[in-house]
């Protein structure tokens, strides 16, 4: 019988050690196991935990975990890389003159070291200038960075200036409405005081012009008795 305390040997990463380890699981006499799924053949490297289906007697199931992952193994890249940065070129063998001692040498084994010290030394070289464009970009970025803070600190001030004459120059229309209201009704006073004189004399001007032609009618009546009583006084 299978019990949760019962332990197994710790599979391996690859998934042939896990179908070896799950084979080599004896069962109980007299109990039938019906499995209702199968280990899965490819198993990653990150699977923590794989199990067997449960026994149809009602056994606990038997189950085990991957609890260390495997280290990565090197591949020949990186070790190719760890390896020449370990790599020690003589300090008088140069870009400048490598190619002269590589021209120079008739060894084999020398003319393949040198060929090897000139790839390493052009790698090196194009690291270091690499890290020197990074480096000058990187300083160029933060002057940048430096001057653009600037600009934006001048601009956010000149905002808040504009702002504040804004408010100022709301505040001075504000005024002048009110002071072009009051001039407005002013004027349309002096316009009511102007028109009452004018209408007034109207009125006067017309009353004497009445007067006037009143009179003159009298004047000629009084001008035609005056011519018939004449006449008839001389005619007598």
């Amino acid at each position: 019988m299978f019990t949760g305390n019962d332990s197994f040997p710790r599979p391996s990463s690859s998934a042939s050690s896990i179908g070896s380890h799950v084979s080599g699981i004896s069962h109980p006499p007299g109990s039938r196991k019906r499995r209702k799924s199968t280990i899965i053949a490819d198993v990653p490297s990150d699977v923590l935990l794989r199990r067997v289906d449960d026994w149809d007697d009602g056994q606990v199931k038997p189950q085990w975990s991957l609890l260390d992952r495997p280290h990565p193994v090197p591949t020949p890249h990186t070790t190719r890389r760890k390896k020449n940065s370990r790599f020690e070129i003589p300090p008088e063998r140069t870009l400048e003159n490598i190619d002269q001692l590589i021209s120079q040498s008739t060894i084999e084994e020398e003319i393949k070291e040198l060929k090897q010290q000139k790839r390493l030394l052009r790698n090196r070289q194009a690291a270091l200038d690499s890290r020197q464009r990074k480096r000058h970009r990187t300083e160029e970025l933060e002057e940048q960075k430096k001057q653009l803070t600037s600009v934006i600190t001048d601009l956010e001030e000149a905002l808040c200036n504009s702002r504040a004459r804004e408010a100022e120059l709301l505040g001075d229309k504000g005024e002048l409405a009110a002071a072009i209201q009051q001039i407005a009704q002013y004027i349309d006073g002096l316009h009511e005081d102007k028109d009452e004189p004018i209408h007034a004399n109207t009125i006067e001007v017309a009353e004497l012009r009445k007067s006037n032609i009143i009179l003159r009618e009298t004047m000629e009546k009084i001008k035609a008795t005056v011519e018939i009583v004449l006449t008839s006084a001389s005619a007598s």
